[in-house]
């Protein structure tokens, strides 16, 4: 009998410390319980915050400009700056025309000045006199008519622009330099004219095209042009140099 009870109170002992055991189980799975919670708010709240970014993303990209959008701003603000660089170098050139005199002289006026008389009715040569004011217009010239016919059909207006354009831009400061215009001369299609806004440009242009042509064989940049001036109404020919002076032919 007492054998009994004791296997009794052993068995009970040993169902207690199941239970004790099966509590401290209970109480570990609530707290995973909770802890999952934890971690299943904090994984809600991190969703609604990178929901709430891809809502600003998305509206951040809606408001970024398309490619077309891009190119059609570009292509307007370049067709601005032509615009008005056309419309200076056209005001440029009308400020440089010069304003015609009262007439030719008469056959017995010209007779009757004295030789060491001062004419009147021309232009004086100065530093500042360029061959523009003698012709209203800034062009430098390069002449391919030296060159086989396969270099003159790569040799257009068009390939100059982008020859003399790409070393243009070589400069610093220069980056979005443009050619204001690039044509064949009408009297002649073995020359192509480059037109500039300033004697400034014109000197660095030539350069350029000197480049350009030493890269075409058969090609050369033509020298100052001759301009016909009247001296005493007397029909001659001056070079305007580079320092102003001219030196009759």
């Amino acid at each position: 009998m007492l054998a009994q009870m004791k296997q009794a109170e052993e068995r009970a002992k040993q169902a207690e410390e199941r239970a004790k055991q099966a509590e401290e189980r209970a109480k570990q799975a609530e707290g995973r319980t909770k802890e999952a919670e934890k971690r299943a708010e904090q994984a809600g709240k991190r969703a609604a915050q990178a929901e709430e970014k891809l809502k600003q993303l998305e509206e951040i990209v809606a408001k970024v400009p398309t490619i077309e959008q891009i190119t059609t701003i570009i292509q307007e603000q370049v067709a601005v700056s032509i615009q008005q660089q056309v419309a200076a170098s056209i005001q440029e050139q009308l400020a440089n025309v010069a304003v015609p005199t009262n007439g030719s002289r008469s056959y017995a006026e010209v007779a009757r000045t004295p030789p060491d008389s001062q004419p009147s009715n021309i232009r004086s040569l100065t530093m500042s006199t360029t061959p523009s004011a003698f012709t209203n217009s800034l062009y430098c010239t390069i002449d391919i008519s030296r060159a086989d016919e396969a270099e003159k059909a790569r040799t257009h207006p068009g390939a100059v622009r982008e020859c003399i354009e790409r070393e243009m831009r070589g400069v610093e400061g220069q980056e979005r330099w443009r050619c204001v215009a690039v044509t064949k001369d009408p009297r002649n299609a073995d020359r192509i004219r480059v037109a500039c806004r300033s004697e400034g440009e014109l000197a660095q242009v030539k350069e350029a095209m000197l480049k350009t042509a030493a890269a075409t064989p058969g090609s050369r940049v033509l020298r100052d042009q001759l301009h016909p001036i009247k001296v005493d109404n007397a029909n001659r020919t001056a070079v305007i140099t580079e320092t102003g002076t001219s030196d009759r032919e």
